[in-house]
């Protein structure tokens, strides 16, 4: 933000430069000249974020979204932002909104002409005339040595057909296609084979697809595909995790005393350190190591430059807020939501 990095600060400090520095500065563009970005090809929203124990109030909050949402996000507040995956999130989904992406395999049964000899070429072909199997792949990793060529390449690559790659994929089940389902894909005159599709398992085990994902190169990899099939084998409910809220409070709580607490010791340590240093430097003599520890600081805290007291004291003089004073300003659900009929 501002050319400055923020990803090594927590969750409520990265939220409060992404609010002030950039979300209020487009929302007061869009107000004062609202003719010059009423043909923007797109509009942001900031997203309200709250503490985890409010759960109930998230999901009465969810029917006046303008977007569709799935599921939540539980996102750590104290570690710094990862980039690609994260193992701190926690995504919860109800067990029937749990989706999975394969690739799809169109396998057209054969036909024999048994009016034909054995020996005549044209005895034996693939017969397009009837509703295929869908066999569903699961992506092992890697990438395909051809994946990224035009189909024109494809096509002269492959003697004037074009070929879909099925390296680094591996079958893994079959998707349940009704006729109707097959009459309705054949009449919208588009090409299945080889495409992403995001599925959905059904309770008596059968695939059922939801949609085609053609932004996407990949499927699901197979570890992804285990631990999303392994929630929905141990799924929570959302009336089990209303339930849980005053557990969760309580934890919550615990955490932020524990917090105050180490906050206070280190503050109480640098006082300390503070008066012993003046009190050593008159009798020259160095005085002995702390007996108890202080609670270090992160890491990626401890690495970042500090302010000293002159420029601190310049930035509360001049009114900008400082690194200790930032904090997302509103967790969005303070006030139950008013429905509209």
């Amino acid at each position: 933000m501002d050319m400055n990095s923020v990803t090594h600060k927590n969750l409520w400090k990265r939220l409060y430069h992404a609010q002030h520095e950039f979300h209020k500065p487009y929302s007061e563009l869009r107000r004062k000249f609202p003719d010059a970005c009423k043909d923007w090809l797109f509009k942001l929203d900031f997203k309200n974020m709250t503490q985890p124990f409010k759960i109930h109030k998230i999901f009465n909050e969810m029917r006046n979204l303008t977007y569709v949402s799935d599921g939540l996000i539980l996102t750590c507040c104290d570690t710094p932002y990862i980039s690609g995956t994260d193992p701190t999130l926690l995504k919860w989904k109800p067990s029937e909104e749990n989706t999975i992406d394969f690739k799809i395999k169109l396998e057209f049964p054969k036909y024999i002409d048994n009016d034909l000899p054995k020996h005549d070429p044209n005895r034996e072909y693939t017969n397009y005339d009837v509703k295929p199997r869908f066999k569903l792949y699961v992506w092992k990793g890697g990438d395909a040595p051809h994946q990224h060529e035009s189909v024109e390449v494809n096509i002269k690559r492959n003697g004037g057909e074009f070929k879909n790659s099925f390296q680094n994929y591996d079958e893994w089940n079959e998707l349940e296609v009704s006729d109707e389902q097959w009459d309705k894909l054949k009449k919208s005159g588009e090409s299945f084979n080889g495409r992403i599709a995001e599925c959905r398992q059904r309770q008596n085990g059968s695939w059922e697809m939801l949609r085609f994902r053609d932004d996407k190169m990949n499927g699901n990899h197979i570890n992804v595909v285990l631990k999303i099939l392994k929630s929905i084998e141990d799924s929570v409910t959302k009336e089990e995790l209303v339930e849980l809220e005053p557990q969760v409070k309580a934890r919550w709580e615990e955490r932020e005393r524990i917090k105050r607490k180490a906050q206070q010791q280190q503050h109480d340590f640098v006082h300390h350190n503070s008066h012993g240093h003046v009190h050593n430097s008159q009798n020259n003599t160095k005085p002995p190591p702390p007996a108890a520890a202080v609670p270090e600081k992160r890491k990626l805290e401890a690495e970042q430059p500090k302010q000293n007291k002159r420029e601190k004291l310049e930035d509360e003089e001049s009114g900008k807020v400082t690194d200790d004073e930032e904090f997302y300003e509103s967790d969005g659900f303070e006030e139950m939501p008013s429905h509209k009929n």
